[in-house]
Protein backbone atom coordinates (compact mmCIF):
# COMPACT_ATOMS: atom_id res chain seq x y z
CA UNK A 1 0.00 0.00 0.00
CA UNK A 2 1.32 3.19 -0.97
CA UNK A 3 -0.04 6.58 0.08
CA UNK A 4 -1.52 8.63 -2.61
CA UNK A 5 -2.48 11.93 -0.07
CA UNK A 6 -4.78 13.14 2.31
CA UNK A 7 -8.38 11.64 2.00
CA UNK A 8 -11.30 13.89 1.10
CA UNK A 9 -12.85 15.57 4.69
CA UNK A 10 -16.42 14.82 3.79
CA UNK A 11 -15.87 10.90 2.58
CA UNK A 12 -17.74 8.95 5.24
CA UNK A 13 -15.72 6.30 7.62
CA UNK A 14 -17.13 2.65 9.41
CA UNK A 15 -15.58 2.57 12.69
CA UNK A 16 -15.36 0.41 15.99
CA UNK A 17 -14.92 1.33 19.36
CA UNK A 18 -14.05 -1.82 21.20
CA UNK A 19 -15.18 -0.96 25.16
CA UNK A 20 -13.63 -2.35 28.30
CA UNK A 21 -16.27 -4.29 29.27
CA UNK A 22 -16.16 -5.07 33.37
CA UNK A 23 -18.10 -8.30 32.77
CA UNK A 24 -14.94 -9.94 31.33
CA UNK A 25 -13.03 -9.95 34.92
CA UNK A 26 -15.91 -12.57 35.68
CA UNK A 27 -15.15 -14.32 32.90
CA UNK A 28 -12.96 -16.64 34.46
CA UNK A 29 -15.15 -17.61 37.15
CA UNK A 30 -17.77 -18.51 35.21
CA UNK A 31 -16.21 -20.47 32.50
CA UNK A 32 -14.41 -22.43 35.33
CA UNK A 33 -17.68 -23.13 36.95
CA UNK A 34 -19.32 -24.69 33.94
CA UNK A 35 -16.21 -26.18 32.77
CA UNK A 36 -14.59 -28.15 35.65
CA UNK A 37 -16.08 -31.65 36.35
CA UNK A 38 -17.73 -32.10 39.87
CA UNK A 39 -19.19 -28.59 39.59
CA UNK A 40 -23.06 -28.41 40.00
CA UNK A 41 -22.62 -25.57 36.97
CA UNK A 42 -20.96 -28.04 35.22
CA UNK A 43 -22.11 -28.17 31.31
CA UNK A 44 -24.71 -25.15 31.95
CA UNK A 45 -23.39 -23.37 28.79
CA UNK A 46 -24.66 -20.29 28.07
CA UNK A 47 -26.82 -19.60 25.37
CA UNK A 48 -26.64 -16.46 23.05
CA UNK A 49 -29.16 -14.37 24.70
CA UNK A 50 -27.58 -15.45 27.74
CA UNK A 51 -24.05 -14.83 27.36
CA UNK A 52 -25.51 -11.37 26.48
CA UNK A 53 -27.21 -11.08 29.76
CA UNK A 54 -24.09 -11.75 31.57
CA UNK A 55 -21.51 -9.39 29.22
CA UNK A 56 -23.77 -6.39 29.47
CA UNK A 57 -21.72 -3.58 30.06
CA UNK A 58 -22.44 -0.69 32.77
CA UNK A 59 -24.76 2.05 31.19
CA UNK A 60 -22.58 4.53 32.19
CA UNK A 61 -19.68 3.92 29.99
CA UNK A 62 -21.50 3.04 26.83
CA UNK A 63 -23.36 6.04 27.42
CA UNK A 64 -19.96 8.44 28.34
CA UNK A 65 -18.34 7.19 24.78
CA UNK A 66 -21.62 7.50 22.85
CA UNK A 67 -22.09 11.31 24.20
CA UNK A 68 -18.33 11.79 23.32
CA UNK A 69 -18.82 10.70 19.86
CA UNK A 70 -22.47 12.39 19.24
CA UNK A 71 -20.49 15.61 20.69
CA UNK A 72 -18.56 15.75 17.28
CA UNK A 73 -20.57 17.14 13.97
CA UNK A 74 -20.44 14.23 10.99
CA UNK A 75 -20.97 11.46 13.69
CA UNK A 76 -23.75 9.01 12.61
CA UNK A 77 -25.09 5.54 12.74
CA UNK A 78 -24.17 4.83 16.79
CA UNK A 79 -25.20 1.35 17.77
CA UNK A 80 -24.04 -0.89 20.62
CA UNK A 81 -22.69 -4.42 20.16
CA UNK A 82 -23.25 -6.15 23.12
CA UNK A 83 -21.86 -9.76 22.27
CA UNK A 84 -18.39 -8.07 21.33
CA UNK A 85 -18.59 -4.99 23.69
CA UNK A 86 -18.09 -2.90 20.68
CA UNK A 87 -19.52 0.82 19.49
CA UNK A 88 -19.84 0.84 15.56
CA UNK A 89 -20.29 4.36 14.19
CA UNK A 90 -20.41 6.25 10.88
CA UNK A 91 -18.62 10.00 10.57
CA UNK A 92 -16.78 12.17 8.18
CA UNK A 93 -12.79 11.93 7.38
CA UNK A 94 -12.72 15.14 8.72
CA UNK A 95 -14.21 14.14 11.81
CA UNK A 96 -12.65 11.27 12.22
CA UNK A 97 -9.19 13.20 12.42
CA UNK A 98 -10.83 14.91 14.93
CA UNK A 99 -12.25 12.48 17.33
CA UNK A 100 -8.54 10.45 16.59
CA UNK A 101 -6.10 12.86 16.33
CA UNK A 102 -5.12 11.13 13.29
CA UNK A 103 -4.72 11.50 9.75
CA UNK A 104 -6.82 9.53 7.33
CA UNK A 105 -5.35 9.45 3.81
CA UNK A 106 -5.77 7.41 0.28
CA UNK A 107 -3.58 4.36 0.09
CA UNK A 108 -3.16 2.45 -3.01
CA UNK A 109 -2.26 -1.26 -3.22
CA UNK A 110 0.20 -1.67 -5.91
CA UNK A 111 -0.78 -5.03 -6.76
CA UNK A 112 -4.36 -4.08 -7.93
CA UNK A 113 -4.61 -0.55 -7.82
CA UNK A 114 -7.32 -0.57 -5.60
CA UNK A 115 -7.31 2.31 -2.87
CA UNK A 116 -9.05 2.63 0.42
CA UNK A 117 -8.74 5.52 3.37
CA UNK A 118 -7.03 4.75 6.50
CA UNK A 119 -4.44 6.06 9.07
CA UNK A 120 -1.63 4.88 10.61
CA UNK A 121 -2.13 6.20 13.94
CA UNK A 122 -4.79 7.69 16.32
CA UNK A 123 -5.17 8.72 19.50
CA UNK A 124 -8.06 9.24 22.76
CA UNK A 125 -8.43 11.61 25.40
CA UNK A 126 -7.54 10.50 28.99
CA UNK A 127 -10.87 10.49 29.81
CA UNK A 128 -12.16 8.09 27.28
CA UNK A 129 -9.09 5.82 26.86
CA UNK A 130 -9.70 4.96 30.29
CA UNK A 131 -13.24 2.75 29.05
CA UNK A 132 -11.73 1.95 25.40
CA UNK A 133 -9.44 -0.91 24.09
CA UNK A 134 -9.07 0.20 20.33
CA UNK A 135 -10.40 1.56 17.97
CA UNK A 136 -10.86 -0.20 14.50
CA UNK A 137 -10.11 -0.59 11.80
CA UNK A 138 -7.78 2.56 11.92
CA UNK A 139 -4.41 1.32 10.88
CA UNK A 140 -6.39 -1.70 9.23
CA UNK A 141 -4.75 -2.87 6.10
CA UNK A 142 -6.13 -5.48 3.99
CA UNK A 143 -4.31 -8.11 1.85
CA UNK A 144 -5.63 -8.21 -1.73
CA UNK A 145 -3.08 -10.48 -2.80
CA UNK A 146 -2.21 -14.33 -2.34
CA UNK A 147 0.41 -14.41 0.87
CA UNK A 148 2.41 -17.62 2.35
CA UNK A 149 1.27 -18.49 5.61
CA UNK A 150 4.02 -17.59 7.82
CA UNK A 151 6.40 -20.03 9.57
CA UNK A 152 3.53 -22.95 9.75
CA UNK A 153 5.73 -25.46 7.69
CA UNK A 154 8.63 -26.95 8.62
CA UNK A 155 11.52 -27.98 6.31
CA UNK A 156 11.83 -31.84 6.18
CA UNK A 157 15.21 -33.37 6.82
CA UNK A 158 15.49 -36.78 4.64
CA UNK A 159 16.97 -38.57 7.69
CA UNK A 160 13.77 -37.31 9.35
CA UNK A 161 12.68 -41.18 10.37
CA UNK A 162 8.92 -42.07 11.10
CA UNK A 163 9.67 -45.40 13.01
CA UNK A 164 11.98 -45.65 16.26
CA UNK A 165 14.12 -48.16 16.75
CA UNK A 166 12.64 -49.28 20.21
CA UNK A 167 9.93 -52.43 19.33
CA UNK A 168 6.99 -51.36 17.40
CA UNK A 169 3.28 -53.45 17.16
CA UNK A 170 3.35 -55.07 13.64
CA UNK A 171 -0.53 -54.23 13.30
CA UNK A 172 1.12 -50.41 14.06
CA UNK A 173 4.30 -50.97 12.17
CA UNK A 174 2.66 -51.44 8.78
CA UNK A 175 0.02 -48.92 9.07
CA UNK A 176 2.79 -45.79 9.72
CA UNK A 177 4.69 -46.41 6.92
CA UNK A 178 3.59 -43.09 5.81
CA UNK A 179 2.03 -40.95 7.61
CA UNK A 180 -1.48 -40.93 6.60
CA UNK A 181 -5.36 -40.65 9.10
CA UNK A 182 -4.83 -44.79 8.98
CA UNK A 183 -1.34 -44.39 10.63
CA UNK A 184 -2.89 -41.56 13.38
CA UNK A 185 -6.07 -43.47 13.97
CA UNK A 186 -4.31 -46.77 14.57
CA UNK A 187 -1.75 -44.82 16.95
CA UNK A 188 -4.08 -43.09 19.00
CA UNK A 189 -6.86 -45.77 19.46
CA UNK A 190 -9.72 -44.20 16.81
CA UNK A 191 -12.54 -46.66 16.46
CA UNK A 192 -15.08 -44.37 16.91
CA UNK A 193 -17.42 -43.56 13.73
CA UNK A 194 -20.35 -41.23 13.63
CA UNK A 195 -23.42 -43.18 12.80
CA UNK A 196 -25.16 -42.47 9.28
CA UNK A 197 -28.95 -43.05 8.68
CA UNK A 198 -29.99 -42.19 11.85
CA UNK A 199 -30.56 -38.67 14.03
CA UNK A 200 -28.22 -35.99 13.80
CA UNK A 201 -26.39 -35.33 17.21
CA UNK A 202 -26.28 -31.41 16.23
CA UNK A 203 -22.49 -32.07 16.81
CA UNK A 204 -20.36 -30.06 14.35
CA UNK A 205 -16.74 -28.81 13.95
CA UNK A 206 -15.46 -25.85 12.38
CA UNK A 207 -12.25 -25.06 11.05
CA UNK A 208 -10.73 -21.35 10.58
CA UNK A 209 -9.04 -20.46 8.04
CA UNK A 210 -6.79 -16.71 7.54
CA UNK A 211 -3.80 -15.60 5.40
CA UNK A 212 -5.45 -16.85 1.79
CA UNK A 213 -5.50 -20.22 2.59
CA UNK A 214 -7.79 -21.69 0.38
CA UNK A 215 -9.32 -25.74 0.14
CA UNK A 216 -10.60 -27.54 -2.67
CA UNK A 217 -13.60 -30.01 -1.97
CA UNK A 218 -12.48 -32.80 -4.55
CA UNK A 219 -9.08 -33.00 -3.05
CA UNK A 220 -10.31 -33.60 0.19
CA UNK A 221 -13.06 -35.99 -1.06
CA UNK A 222 -10.52 -37.94 -3.44
CA UNK A 223 -8.21 -38.28 -0.03
CA UNK A 224 -10.93 -39.49 2.44
CA UNK A 225 -11.95 -41.59 -0.02
CA UNK A 226 -8.87 -43.26 0.13
CA UNK A 227 -7.84 -43.03 3.98
CA UNK A 228 -10.96 -42.33 5.34
CA UNK A 229 -11.13 -44.40 9.37
CA UNK A 230 -14.02 -46.74 8.10
CA UNK A 231 -15.69 -48.14 4.71
CA UNK A 232 -18.67 -46.01 5.54
CA UNK A 233 -16.34 -42.75 5.65
CA UNK A 234 -14.58 -44.14 2.21
CA UNK A 235 -17.62 -45.07 0.14
CA UNK A 236 -19.37 -41.58 1.52
CA UNK A 237 -16.74 -38.82 2.29
CA UNK A 238 -19.35 -36.04 3.32
CA UNK A 239 -18.65 -32.52 2.19
CA UNK A 240 -18.16 -29.16 4.35
CA UNK A 241 -19.52 -26.09 3.96
CA UNK A 242 -16.97 -22.83 3.36
CA UNK A 243 -18.27 -19.22 4.74
CA UNK A 244 -16.66 -16.72 3.92
CA UNK A 245 -15.85 -13.57 6.78
CA UNK A 246 -14.99 -9.97 6.43
CA UNK A 247 -14.21 -9.97 2.97
CA UNK A 248 -12.42 -13.49 2.44
CA UNK A 249 -12.20 -15.70 -0.86
CA UNK A 250 -11.95 -19.01 -1.47
CA UNK A 251 -10.22 -19.72 -4.91
CA UNK A 252 -10.57 -23.27 -5.12
CA UNK A 253 -8.06 -23.67 -8.10
CA UNK A 254 -5.43 -22.90 -5.71
CA UNK A 255 -5.89 -24.60 -2.73
CA UNK A 256 -3.47 -23.68 0.41
CA UNK A 257 -0.79 -26.21 2.12
CA UNK A 258 -2.23 -25.67 5.48
CA UNK A 259 -6.26 -25.27 4.39
CA UNK A 260 -5.05 -28.40 2.67
CA UNK A 261 -3.82 -30.39 5.68
CA UNK A 262 -6.69 -29.15 8.26
CA UNK A 263 -9.52 -30.58 5.60
CA UNK A 264 -7.71 -34.09 4.87
CA UNK A 265 -6.86 -34.88 8.37
CA UNK A 266 -10.36 -33.72 9.60
CA UNK A 267 -12.49 -35.69 7.50
CA UNK A 268 -11.38 -38.66 7.35
CA UNK A 269 -12.37 -39.36 10.93
CA UNK A 270 -15.57 -36.82 11.43
CA UNK A 271 -17.64 -38.81 8.87
CA UNK A 272 -21.08 -37.76 8.89
CA UNK A 273 -20.37 -35.14 11.35
CA UNK A 274 -21.53 -31.17 9.59
CA UNK A 275 -18.11 -29.69 9.04
CA UNK A 276 -17.28 -25.78 8.07
CA UNK A 277 -14.20 -23.93 6.46
CA UNK A 278 -14.11 -20.06 7.69
CA UNK A 279 -12.14 -18.71 5.08
CA UNK A 280 -11.72 -14.56 6.63
CA UNK A 281 -9.75 -12.18 5.20
CA UNK A 282 -7.73 -9.21 6.10
CA UNK A 283 -4.92 -9.02 8.53
CA UNK A 284 -4.23 -8.05 12.16
CA UNK A 285 -2.21 -5.38 13.77
CA UNK A 286 1.22 -6.51 14.27
CA UNK A 287 4.26 -4.62 16.72
CA UNK A 288 7.49 -4.41 14.98
CA UNK A 289 11.14 -5.52 16.58
CA UNK A 290 11.36 -1.39 17.84
CA UNK A 291 8.05 -2.41 19.59
CA UNK A 292 6.12 0.32 17.42
CA UNK A 293 2.90 -1.05 15.68
CA UNK A 294 3.58 -1.96 11.88
CA UNK A 295 1.44 -0.90 8.98
CA UNK A 296 -0.74 -3.45 8.43
CA UNK A 297 0.46 -3.94 4.57
CA UNK A 298 3.70 -5.49 6.85
CA UNK A 299 1.14 -7.72 8.80
CA UNK A 300 1.50 -11.36 8.68
CA UNK A 301 -0.87 -11.92 11.42
CA UNK A 302 -4.43 -13.31 11.43
CA UNK A 303 -7.63 -11.22 11.69
CA UNK A 304 -8.78 -12.94 14.89
CA UNK A 305 -10.83 -9.96 15.61
CA UNK A 306 -13.19 -10.10 12.92
CA UNK A 307 -13.34 -14.13 12.88
CA UNK A 308 -14.53 -14.03 16.42
CA UNK A 309 -17.16 -10.76 15.71
CA UNK A 310 -18.48 -13.05 13.20
CA UNK A 311 -18.58 -16.26 15.15
CA UNK A 312 -20.35 -14.68 18.46
CA UNK A 313 -22.70 -12.74 16.04
CA UNK A 314 -24.63 -16.67 15.23
CA UNK A 315 -27.44 -17.72 17.02
CA UNK A 316 -27.60 -20.94 19.02
CA UNK A 317 -27.09 -23.90 17.13
CA UNK A 318 -25.39 -22.24 14.24
CA UNK A 319 -21.88 -22.16 15.63
CA UNK A 320 -19.67 -25.64 15.61
CA UNK A 321 -19.07 -26.90 19.34
CA UNK A 322 -15.06 -27.59 18.25
CA UNK A 323 -12.94 -24.88 16.51
CA UNK A 324 -9.42 -25.85 15.08
CA UNK A 325 -6.80 -23.36 14.21
CA UNK A 326 -3.45 -23.94 12.74
CA UNK A 327 -2.37 -20.17 13.25
CA UNK A 328 0.01 -18.76 15.55
CA UNK A 329 1.96 -15.40 15.99
CA UNK A 330 4.84 -14.31 18.53
CA UNK A 331 2.88 -13.49 21.37
CA UNK A 332 5.03 -10.09 21.29
CA UNK A 333 4.41 -9.29 18.38
CA UNK A 334 0.56 -8.49 19.33
CA UNK A 335 -0.53 -5.55 20.69
CA UNK A 336 -1.33 -6.32 24.09
CA UNK A 337 -5.01 -4.59 24.10
CA UNK A 338 -5.62 -7.09 20.80
CA UNK A 339 -4.56 -9.63 22.61
CA UNK A 340 -6.60 -9.37 25.72
CA UNK A 341 -10.12 -8.28 24.08
CA UNK A 342 -9.55 -11.30 21.59
CA UNK A 343 -8.60 -13.42 24.09
CA UNK A 344 -11.68 -12.55 25.84
CA UNK A 345 -13.91 -13.15 22.68
CA UNK A 346 -12.42 -16.78 22.48
CA UNK A 347 -13.83 -16.89 26.15
CA UNK A 348 -16.88 -15.71 25.07
CA UNK A 349 -17.28 -18.32 22.29
CA UNK A 350 -16.39 -21.13 25.16
CA UNK A 351 -19.09 -19.42 27.37
CA UNK A 352 -21.14 -20.80 24.74
CA UNK A 353 -20.03 -23.99 24.43
CA UNK A 354 -17.15 -24.10 22.27
CA UNK A 355 -13.40 -26.22 22.29
CA UNK A 356 -10.97 -24.38 20.97
CA UNK A 357 -8.00 -25.82 20.15
CA UNK A 358 -4.62 -24.22 18.70
CA UNK A 359 -1.52 -25.13 17.32
CA UNK A 360 1.49 -24.06 19.56
CA UNK A 361 3.69 -23.04 16.98
CA UNK A 362 7.31 -24.56 15.53
CA UNK A 363 10.20 -22.85 16.86
CA UNK A 364 10.18 -24.53 19.88
CA UNK A 365 11.82 -22.12 22.72
CA UNK A 366 11.77 -19.33 20.08
CA UNK A 367 8.22 -20.11 19.29
CA UNK A 368 8.60 -19.41 15.89
CA UNK A 369 11.67 -20.43 14.24
CA UNK A 370 12.57 -17.12 11.88
CA UNK A 371 11.85 -14.51 14.94
CA UNK A 372 15.40 -13.66 16.86
CA UNK A 373 14.89 -14.11 20.91
CA UNK A 374 14.83 -10.60 21.75
CA UNK A 375 12.17 -8.11 23.38
CA UNK A 376 10.83 -5.18 21.41
CA UNK A 377 9.93 -3.11 24.55
CA UNK A 378 12.78 -1.14 23.51
CA UNK A 379 15.12 -2.77 25.95
CA UNK A 380 16.20 -5.63 23.65
CA UNK A 381 16.63 -8.16 26.05
CA UNK A 382 17.75 -11.76 25.33
CA UNK A 383 14.39 -13.43 26.36
CA UNK A 384 12.46 -16.77 24.88
CA UNK A 385 8.89 -16.47 23.15
CA UNK A 386 5.69 -17.73 23.63
CA UNK A 387 2.76 -17.80 20.71
CA UNK A 388 -0.61 -16.29 20.79
CA UNK A 389 -3.50 -17.38 20.55
CA UNK A 390 -1.85 -20.19 22.26
CA UNK A 391 -1.03 -18.28 25.29
CA UNK A 392 -5.08 -17.53 25.68
CA UNK A 393 -5.93 -19.32 28.85
CA UNK A 394 -9.20 -20.46 26.95
CA UNK A 395 -7.69 -22.12 24.28
CA UNK A 396 -6.30 -25.55 23.87
CA UNK A 397 -2.65 -25.60 22.82
CA UNK A 398 -0.95 -28.25 20.68
CA UNK A 399 2.52 -29.37 20.64
CA UNK A 400 3.49 -31.96 18.55
CA UNK A 401 6.01 -35.35 18.84
CA UNK A 402 7.67 -37.38 16.33
CA UNK A 403 8.97 -40.89 15.45
CA UNK A 404 6.77 -44.06 16.78
CA UNK A 405 7.01 -44.85 20.00
CA UNK A 406 6.64 -41.24 20.52
CA UNK A 407 9.04 -38.44 21.65
CA UNK A 408 8.55 -34.87 22.04
CA UNK A 409 9.25 -33.11 18.59
CA UNK A 410 12.39 -30.40 18.25
CA UNK A 411 10.34 -27.73 16.82
CA UNK A 412 7.31 -28.04 19.25
CA UNK A 413 6.47 -24.38 20.66
CA UNK A 414 6.07 -24.10 24.38
CA UNK A 415 6.91 -21.67 27.21
CA UNK A 416 5.43 -19.47 29.46
CA UNK A 417 2.98 -16.40 28.69
CA UNK A 418 3.98 -12.60 29.25
CA UNK A 419 0.13 -11.81 28.78
CA UNK A 420 -1.87 -14.08 30.74
CA UNK A 421 -1.60 -15.80 34.47
CA UNK A 422 -1.23 -19.18 35.21
CA UNK A 423 -4.90 -20.27 35.66
CA UNK A 424 -5.16 -21.92 39.73
CA UNK A 425 -6.15 -25.01 37.61
CA UNK A 426 -2.91 -26.19 36.76
CA UNK A 427 -0.63 -23.94 38.71
CA UNK A 428 1.06 -27.39 40.60
CA UNK A 429 1.85 -28.69 36.96
CA UNK A 430 3.51 -25.53 36.07
CA UNK A 431 5.35 -24.78 39.32
CA UNK A 432 6.59 -28.85 39.11
CA UNK A 433 8.29 -28.75 35.84
CA UNK A 434 9.96 -25.28 36.53
CA UNK A 435 11.26 -26.88 39.75
CA UNK A 436 12.70 -29.13 37.61
CA UNK A 437 15.15 -26.17 35.63
CA UNK A 438 16.61 -26.37 38.85
CA UNK A 439 17.14 -21.83 37.94
CA UNK A 440 18.29 -22.87 34.76
CA UNK A 441 17.25 -20.03 32.28
CA UNK A 442 15.99 -17.79 35.43
CA UNK A 443 14.67 -14.79 33.86
CA UNK A 444 14.16 -15.64 30.57
CA UNK A 445 10.69 -16.64 30.54
CA UNK A 446 7.71 -15.70 33.12
CA UNK A 447 7.46 -18.48 35.73
CA UNK A 448 4.34 -16.55 36.80
CA UNK A 449 2.82 -17.15 33.03
CA UNK A 450 0.58 -19.42 31.57
CA UNK A 451 2.49 -22.40 30.25
CA UNK A 452 1.90 -23.95 26.45
CA UNK A 453 1.30 -26.43 25.15
CA UNK A 454 -1.30 -28.47 26.93
CA UNK A 455 -1.39 -31.29 25.25
CA UNK A 456 0.68 -32.88 22.19
CA UNK A 457 0.04 -34.90 18.73
CA UNK A 458 2.16 -36.62 16.33
CA UNK A 459 3.02 -33.53 13.93
CA UNK A 460 5.71 -34.70 11.27
CA UNK A 461 5.68 -35.58 7.84
CA UNK A 462 1.71 -35.64 7.15
CA UNK A 463 0.71 -37.26 3.65
CA UNK A 464 -1.55 -34.35 1.78
CA UNK A 465 -2.67 -34.44 -1.58
CA UNK A 466 -3.77 -32.59 -4.70
CA UNK A 467 -5.21 -33.10 -7.85
CA UNK A 468 -5.37 -36.97 -6.59
CA UNK A 469 -1.12 -37.35 -6.09
CA UNK A 470 0.88 -36.01 -3.34
CA UNK A 471 1.82 -32.77 -2.04
CA UNK A 472 4.45 -33.46 -0.03
CA UNK A 473 4.62 -34.20 3.58
CA UNK A 474 4.40 -31.57 5.93
CA UNK A 475 5.13 -31.38 9.38
CA UNK A 476 4.26 -28.61 12.51
CA UNK A 477 1.96 -28.29 15.17
CA UNK A 478 -0.82 -27.30 13.04
CA UNK A 479 -0.59 -30.91 11.77
CA UNK A 480 -1.67 -32.23 15.24
CA UNK A 481 -4.19 -29.61 15.63
CA UNK A 482 -6.78 -30.84 13.61
CA UNK A 483 -6.60 -34.39 14.50
CA UNK A 484 -6.99 -33.11 18.34
CA UNK A 485 -9.81 -31.06 17.30
CA UNK A 486 -11.62 -34.22 15.42
CA UNK A 487 -11.08 -36.12 18.51
CA UNK A 488 -13.33 -34.09 20.70
CA UNK A 489 -15.56 -33.27 18.02
CA UNK A 490 -16.31 -37.49 18.07
CA UNK A 491 -16.82 -37.38 22.00
CA UNK A 492 -19.14 -34.65 21.80
CA UNK A 493 -20.70 -36.70 19.15
CA UNK A 494 -21.01 -39.56 21.56
CA UNK A 495 -22.25 -37.50 24.68
CA UNK A 496 -24.59 -35.54 22.59
CA UNK A 497 -26.24 -38.83 21.56
CA UNK A 498 -26.52 -40.22 25.46
CA UNK A 499 -28.34 -36.85 26.58
CA UNK A 500 -25.20 -35.81 27.49
CA UNK A 501 -23.54 -31.49 27.39
CA UNK A 502 -20.99 -30.93 25.16
CA UNK A 503 -16.91 -30.63 26.23
CA UNK A 504 -16.95 -26.86 25.83
CA UNK A 505 -14.03 -25.28 27.28
CA UNK A 506 -11.22 -28.19 27.82
CA UNK A 507 -8.91 -27.27 30.03
CA UNK A 508 -9.94 -27.39 33.54
CA UNK A 509 -11.11 -31.15 32.54
CA UNK A 510 -7.89 -32.07 30.70
CA UNK A 511 -5.38 -31.36 33.83
CA UNK A 512 -7.70 -32.79 36.19
CA UNK A 513 -7.12 -36.05 38.56
CA UNK A 514 -9.53 -38.04 36.69
CA UNK A 515 -7.46 -37.91 33.28
CA UNK A 516 -4.14 -38.35 34.25
CA UNK A 517 -4.35 -42.07 33.11
CA UNK A 518 -5.53 -40.72 29.75
CA UNK A 519 -2.03 -39.14 28.74
CA UNK A 520 1.00 -40.88 26.76
CA UNK A 521 3.12 -39.37 29.23
CA UNK A 522 6.42 -38.75 26.97
CA UNK A 523 9.39 -38.58 28.68
CA UNK A 524 12.08 -38.38 25.61
CA UNK A 525 12.82 -35.75 22.87
CA UNK A 526 13.34 -31.75 23.90
CA UNK A 527 11.87 -28.51 21.78
CA UNK A 528 15.11 -25.81 20.77
CA UNK A 529 15.41 -22.33 20.18
CA UNK A 530 16.90 -19.09 21.22
CA UNK A 531 20.12 -20.82 22.38
CA UNK A 532 18.32 -23.03 24.51
CA UNK A 533 16.02 -26.07 24.97
CA UNK A 534 12.96 -27.67 27.05
CA UNK A 535 12.73 -31.20 28.04
CA UNK A 536 10.50 -33.67 27.92
CA UNK A 537 9.38 -34.91 31.21
CA UNK A 538 7.36 -36.91 33.69
CA UNK A 539 3.91 -34.75 34.03
CA UNK A 540 3.22 -31.97 32.12
CA UNK A 541 6.43 -29.96 30.40
CA UNK A 542 6.96 -27.23 27.99
CA UNK A 543 7.58 -29.47 24.86
CA UNK A 544 4.67 -31.69 24.69
CA UNK A 545 1.98 -30.23 28.02
CA UNK A 546 0.42 -33.45 29.33
CA UNK A 547 1.34 -35.88 26.87
CA UNK A 548 -0.71 -36.98 23.75
CA UNK A 549 -3.67 -38.59 24.30
CA UNK A 550 -5.28 -42.53 23.80
CA UNK A 551 -8.87 -41.74 22.50
CA UNK A 552 -10.37 -44.59 23.81
CA UNK A 553 -9.02 -43.23 27.31
CA UNK A 554 -10.43 -39.98 26.73
CA UNK A 555 -13.72 -41.04 25.59
CA UNK A 556 -14.78 -42.17 28.92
Amino acid sequence: WIYRGPAKPDDILNLHVVVKNEADRDLAAKLTSISSPGSLDYGNHLSQEQLTAFLAPQDETIDLVASWLFSFTGVSDITFINHTSTIAFACTVGTANGILQSEFGVFQNTETGAAITRSLYYSLPEKISQYVAFVHPVTYFPTLRHSIVAGSRRPISRHDDIISRRDVFPELLAACNTITPTCIAALYNMTYIPPVNVTASGGSLGVAGFLEQWINHTDVSSFVRKYGNSEDIRANPGSFTIELINNGTNNESSPGVEATLDMEYIMPFTGSLPVVYYSTGGRAPTIGEDGKQLPLNQSSSEPYLEWLQYMLAKPDGAIPQVISISYTDTEQTVPRDYAIHVCDLFGRLALRGVSIIDASGDGGVACQDDVPCVSNDGLNRTTFLPTFPASCPWVTAVGATHVILEQGESFSSGGFSNYFAVPDYRRNATASYIATLNGQYEGLYNASGRGIPDVAVFGSRFETENNNISSGHHSGTSAGTPVFASMIALINDMRLRNGKPVLGWLNPRLYSESLKDVWNDITEGSSYGCDASWNSTEGWDAVIGLGTPDFQRLAK
